[in-house]
C-alpha cells in the first residue's frame, strides 16, 4: 500500500482502485496509507493511498447494506441473534420423494456426516436473488430472464439419474476429466486461462484491471440471477434422486481414489465433488463459466463463438492430491468451447443433471443482452460517460443506483 505513492503518476489512480477493491478489510482496518499521506502534507483527495482507503470504505459500507445479510442483522426469518447470511425471505424446503417419472420435485437438504455427527445443511443464501442489489439488470430483465428458463414440467427421473451415474462411471479411467472437474470447480483457477490471453495480447496493466473489473461484474450478477432462478425452480439434485429412486439397487460406477469401477448400492453413490446445498436448476457454474468467456470475447471485439485458440494445462486437482502436478493438456478453438467444457464438468462429476447446463449458459450470456449490458456498465463506471449506456435505454434502464456520473477518481 505504501508503494502506491512511488508509482508513476499515470498509474497511481488505477493502482489505488485495484488495491481498494482487492483488500477492503485490510485498508479500512489499518488506514496507515492515508495517515502517512496526511502527515506528509499531501492532498488527501488525490493521493493514491487515500483514494484506495476511500474506495475500501465505500465497499465496506455497501457490504453491510447489500441484501446479502452478511451482518446477520436482517432478521426476516425471526432470528433473535445475529446469524450471518441467514435467509431473510422465509424459504422452506417442500420436497416429496420423486416417482420414477412424472412431475418435477423440489430440492431437499442432503444429510452429511463427519466425525460422528450428521446434519442437513440449509439452502445457502436463498434470499440473495431477491434482496441483493443488481447492477446492470433491471426488474424487467430479471423477470424475463428467469421466466425464459425453467425446469421441464415432466422429468423421467430414473432415466436422468441412470445417465448421470453412467457418466460418473467413466471417471474411474479418466484422470483428465477428474482434474478438469477439480480445476473448474474453483472459478479462479478456471480464470487463469484468461491470463495467457491477456499476456499473449500484451495488454497493459490498466487493461488487465479493466478486464478483471468486467469479469467480476458479470460473475456477481450471474450469481444473483441464477440464485433467484434456483429458488423459483426449487429442483431436486442427483444425489437425492439416486437415494430415493434406485435405493439399494447395486450399480457400477466410480469410487473416489480408485482407478477402476466398483459395485455398490445406489444410495451410497456420491458425485465426484460435494454437492453444494442449493437447488439444482439452473447450474450456477455453467452461468459463471459462460459469462466469463463471453465478456472476455467481447473485450477483444469478438463474438462468443468466434475463433479464439486456447491451450490450457490442467495440473491442479483440488479433489485428489494424487493427481495434482500431472500436466494434462487440452486445446479449445473458441472461448465458448472452453466455457462449455467447464459447464459440462458439472455433469461429468455427477453434481448436475445435464438439463441444468445450457439454460444457465443462455441466462448469463445472450438473455436480455446479459454480458453486453454488463460490459456497458463497466465502461460507464470506468469512465463516467453515459454514452455507453445509451444502446440499452440509458442510465434508467440499468439496475445500478450508485452516484450518477461517478468515477473512481
Amino acid at each position: 500500500l505504501l508503494d502506491l505513492g512511488r508509482l508513476p503518476r499515470d498509474r497511481t489512480n488505477e493502482a489505488a482502485i485495484a488495491v481498494g477493491m482487492a483488500f477492503p478489510n485490510f485498508v479500512v482496518n489499518v488506514k496507515t496509507p492515508c495517515l502517512f499521506a496526511r502527515r506528509q502534507g499531501r492532498p488527501v483527495d488525490k493521493t493514491p493511498e487515500c483514494v484506495a482507503e476511500k474506495i475500501a470504505m465505500r465497499i465496506e459500507e455497501t457490504r453491510h447494506n447489500d441484501g446479502w445479510n452478511e451482518s446477520g442483522m436482517d432478521r426476516g426469518s425471526g432470528q433473535l441473534s445475529p446469524f450471518p447470511f441467514r435467509d431473510t425471505i422465509g424459504y422452506f424446503p417442500t420436497h416429496m420423494s420423486p416417482s420414477r417419472s412424472g412431475s418435477r420435485r423440489n430440492w431437499a437438504p442432503i444429510v452429511e456426516c463427519s466425525q460422528g455427527s450428521c446434519a442437513s445443511q440449509e439452502f445457502v443464501t436463498p434470499h440473495i436473488g431477491f434482496t441483493a442489489q443488481y447492477h446492470f439488470l433491471n426488474k424487467t430483465d430479471i423477470s424475463e430472464i428467469v421466466s425464459q428458463e425453467t425446469v421441464p414440467i415432466e422429468v423421467d427421473y430414473e432415466m436422468e439419474i441412470r445417465d448421470v451415474i453412467e457418466q460418473t462411471k467413466k471417471l474411474a479411467t479418466d484422470p483428465l476429466s477428474k482434474t478438469k472437474i477439480g480445476a473448474y470447480d474453483n472459478k479462479f483457477i478456471f480464470a487463469d486461462a484468461y491470463g495467457q490471453i491477456l499476456a499473449r495480447n500484451e495488454n497493459s496493466w490498466e487493461e488487465v484491471v479493466y478486464w478483471a473489473f468486467s469479469f467480476l461484474l458479470v460473475e456477481y450478477e450471474g450469481t444473483l440471477i441464477t440464485w433467484r432462478s434456483k429458488v423459483q425452480n426449487d429442483h431436486v439434485r442427483p444425489t437425492t434422486v439416486a437415494q430415493e429412486i434406485l435405493g439399494n439397487e447395486v450399480i457400477e460406477s466410480f469410487q473416489y481414489g480408485e482407478d477402476t469401477t466398483k459395485s455398490y448400492p445406489a444410495n451410497q453413490w456420491n458425485p465426484y465433488i460435494r454437492v453444494m446445498p442449493h437447488a439444482e436448476f439452473p447450474s450456477g457454474s455453467a452461468c459463471l463459466c459462460s459469462a466469463a468467456s463471453a465478456i472476455t470475447a467481447q473485450l477483444y471485439g469478438k463474438k462468443y463463438d468466434d475463433p479464439f485458440p486456447l491451450n490450457v494445462t490442467f495440473n491442479i486437482n483440488t479433489v485428489e492430491d494424487r493427481l495434482s502436478g500431472k500436466n494434462f493438456q487440452d486445446h479449445f478453438s473458441t472461448l465458448k468451447d472452453y466455457a462449455d467444457d467447464c459447464s459440462n464438468s458439472r455433469y461429468w462429476g455427477g453434481m448436475h443433471f445435464r438439463f441444468s447446463l445450457q439454460p444457465a449458459a443462455r441466462m448469463c450470456t445472450v438473455a436480455n443482452d446479459f454480458t453486453r449490458k454488463g460490459e456497458a456498465l463497466a465502461q460507464y463506471l470506468w469512465t463516467g460517460h453515459e454514452d455507453f449506456l445509451a444502446p440499452f435505454g440509458g442510465y434508467e434502464a440499468f439496475g445500478y443506483k450508485g452516484d450518477r456520473a461517478y468515477t473512481w477518481y
